[in-house]
């Protein structure tokens, strides 16, 4: 089963936030940071952030066996 995900990024001049949203639209993480005109790095650190949490969520199934 593939998922779609939309992901909605916004730099201010003294935040970057970021939204991940499903299939259905709902928000299923957010992140909001202050950059401290460091943005490259605070919006990194949010997409680590993301993808960290994308896979605590994820569940893995195979039917394959190792050889």
């Amino acid at each position: 089963m593939n998922h779609t995900y939309r992901l909605g990024i916004d730099v201010g001049s003294t935040t970057v936030k970021i939204a991940c949203l499903n299939e259905e639209n709902q928000v299923i993480f957010s992140d909001y940071e202050r950059h401290f005109a460091n943005i490259r790095e605070t919006l990194l650190y949010q997409m680590v952030r993301l993808l960290v949490w994308l896979a605590q969520a994820l569940t893995v199934t195979t039917s394959g066996r190792l050889v």
